[in-house]
């Protein structure tokens, strides 16, 4: 279906532009402020679009949704990891304090008592190992 097609275009490039207009606003904007939470919050959301949007694009490619699971826990383990790891120069399972998936993360894990980090680790394989046991039919 050809909207669908264009859909998934806009969609992508406007989450993609988006996010990296918002991320050199804040890479410039003083930290620790009201505008830089805002700058934060908007190039979070549209990571996190982005993040949605290749796993579906992924599930379309395919014809099958299994796929897009496996592409959106391998983008969610891999990016986050290399982020913390390469650019902040924190652990792999590093949970920050803007977006609004770390956000919850850290509220389940206060809530059951668990380190959120752990938690966060705990979450990611579980997703990845469910997904790839979805991809090759093993569930």
């Amino acid at each position: 279906m050809i909207i669908e097609k264009l859909l998934l275009m806009l969609i992508g490039i406007a989450a993609l532009v988006i996010q990296m207009i918002y991320f050199l606003l804040d890479d410039r904007a003083a930290n620790n402020n009201p505008l830089d939470l805002n700058l934060k919050k908007y190039w979070h959301w549209a990571g996190g679009a982005l993040h949605i949007w290749l796993g579906y694009a992924i599930s379309r490619i395919y014809n099958d949704w299994h796929w897009g699971l496996l592409m959106a826990s391998l983008t969610w383990y891999f990016f986050d990891g290399m982020v913390n790891s390469f650019v902040l120069k924190k652990e792999w399972w590093y949970i920050g304090t803007t977006a609004w998936i770390d956000k919850f993360q850290q509220q389940v894990a206060k809530a059951i008592h668990i380190e959120p980090r752990l938690f966060s680790a705990l979450l990611k394989h579980v997703l990845l190992i469910f997904s790839i046991l979805y991809v090759t039919k093993i569930l």
